[in-house]
């Protein structure tokens, strides 16, 4: 858990546990994996097989762990200010381990712990997001039947046009009222995808990839959507350029990978390709510089979108 969280679009983060296995191309740099690794190089809890971390065994520092959301309603609703709760950070509340894994049983007991929590705690937005809306109904049943706690968003990452295709379908079943999109990183244009449900979707963030290893992202993706969300009236949340950003006006810039001077670029088609030189990439090619996620900020186009979807719109 976290209070006070560095996450732009979230007050805290919550994990009723730490692991999880990838699923798709936003998985591969994954920041979670990493940070699990780094802390924790001994025992890491990802992968099928990998053991999960949880909050289970009657310590003190486990009834903590489990309590700090309550405190956090209670200090919201003396401030009469909601807060937004990330769950989970470090993990997928959606997963389902294999049936012959150990833990499968306990997953189940944890995730429905957590679903209580969230019900016991009205004045925190829990923000669920994950890369398996297929496993939706892992919900409570009274939630699948019309009684969807409205203080408890769902969200899926989408990050190209194929995992649109995969996750985007399920908008039309889920029957949460407020139902957002996290499509961070963005590899191709989704803009015909999620066009087909302005009705359901309540809040659409967006932005970069950071970490050593960033991909860079054609920053066209990013407005697309922003145009559409805006359009649609839309809460739009540019969360950040992240390692890469389009070149400032007048800002000089190199497409020769590995040469000193000034920032290297790459230059991306219409395609979202990537490529070294506008020989090959052709001559609309749009450049992207690596600065780093401190100096590439988060605005777009002059601006700082930092939308929130208001409660009138999750009830």
């Amino acid at each position: 858990m976290a209070e006070n969280s560095h996450i732009s679009w979230t007050d805290h983060t919550f994990n009723a546990w730490w692991g999880c296995v990838e699923v798709s191309p936003a998985c591969t740099f994954c920041y979670a994996k990493r940070d699990d690794a780094r802390w924790h190089s001994g025992n890491p809890h990802w992968g099928k097989d990998g053991p999960r971390r949880f909050w289970n065994d009657g310590s003190q520092k486990a009834i903590n762990h489990w309590n700090e959301p309550l405190k956090w309603n209670a200090k919201a609703e003396k401030e009469g200010v909601r807060k937004r709760v990330f769950c989970m950070s470090m993990g997928d509340i959606f997963e389902l381990l294999p049936g012959d894994h150990p833990q499968r049983k306990e997953m189940e007991i944890e995730r429905h712990r957590a679903f209580k929590l969230m019900e016991k705690t009205p004045w925190l937005y829990w923000l669920m997001l994950t890369k398996r809306p297929e496993n939706w109904r892992l919900t409570p049943e009274l939630w699948q039947f019309g009684y969807w706690p409205s203080n408890v968003l769902f969200g899926m990452t989408v990050e190209d046009h194929k995992r649109a295709m995969e996750r985007l379908q399920w908008l039309r079943v889920i029957p949460a009222p407020c139902t957002f999109l996290s499509c961070e990183p963005l590899f191709d244009s989704i803009q015909d995808d999620v066009a087909m449900y302005p009705d359901r979707i309540s809040w659409l963030i967006t932005g970069g990839e950071s970490g050593p290893k960033a991909r860079p992202n054609n920053p066209d993706h990013y407005r697309e959507l922003r145009d559409w969300a805006v359009y649609h009236n839309i809460p739009f949340h540019f969360k950040q350029w992240g390692e890469w950003r389009e070149p400032l006006p007048g800002e000089e810039y190199n497409t020769l990978k590995g040469r000193a001077g000034n920032p290297p670029a790459y230059l991306i088609d219409n395609s979202g390709h990537v490529h070294c030189t506008r020989e090959v990439a052709g001559r609309d090619a749009i450049p992207v510089i690596r600065v780093g996620r401190q100096v590439a900020g988060r605005e777009l186009d002059g601006r700082t979108w930092d939308e929130f979807p208001g409660h009138y719109k999750c009830e």
